[in-house]
């Protein structure tokens, strides 16, 4: 999920994640899988406050414009959708 960079913090991220979830549940779906740039903390910060937990072992590297970067994958339970959602 990429929200504009104008938009974080706006509660967009939220909102699509909230939406998704339920339809995802009613569709018989256990876990979602996210991957994320290590390095982008808002993002990281952002999913595990929603559910999501890193899966060890699970990172990969990849190279942008000789740039390194390392990406983590991040699940969740779709039944351990918050109660908020």
């Amino acid at each position: 999920m990429y929200v504009d960079p104008v938009r974080t913090r706006q509660g967009a991220g939220y909102q699509l994640l909230g939406h998704v979830l339920p339809v995802l549940a009613a569709g018989g779906t256990s876990r979602i899988s996210v991957w994320v740039l290590e390095r982008n903390e808002t993002a990281v910060r952002f999913y595990h406050k929603n559910g999501f937990h890193p899966v060890p072992g699970k990172t990969i590297v990849i190279e942008r414009g000789g740039v390194e970067l390392v990406e983590l994958k991040l699940e969740m339970r779709v039944t351990g959708i918050p109660p908020a959602f």
